[in-house]
């Protein structure tokens, strides 16, 4: 979500302070599973017909993650640019 608003469109309405994105972006780091994917963590999961079933999975959110991740990496600096690229290769294995 914060990422679209840095779209052209938005970038004279909206400002988003890049610091912003790079503390979600250590969160979502600090978060990731040991085998590369990302948990949820809560009562409403990303996908509703899984949960239905009875079954859970990381991979809706993992996907999610990966993209905000890849979309991310323009704003990035530092080691969280270097993290934020090892953890997207991580999560696609």
């Amino acid at each position: 979500m914060l990422l679209a608003a840095q779209h052209e469109d938005w970038e004279n309405l909206l400002y988003i302070d890049p610091g912003i994105i790079q503390k979600s972006v250590r969160f979502l780091l600090q978060n990731q599973m040991a085998n590369g994917g990302f948990a949820e963590l809560g009562d409403v999961p990303l996908d509703a017909k899984l949960s239905s079933q009875g079954r859970s999975s990381s991979v809706p959110l993992t996907a999610l993650v990966s993209l905000v991740l890849h979309n991310s990496l323009p704003v990035l600096q530092g080691a969280t640019h270097s993290r934020a690229v090892t953890a997207r290769a991580k999560a696609a294995k």
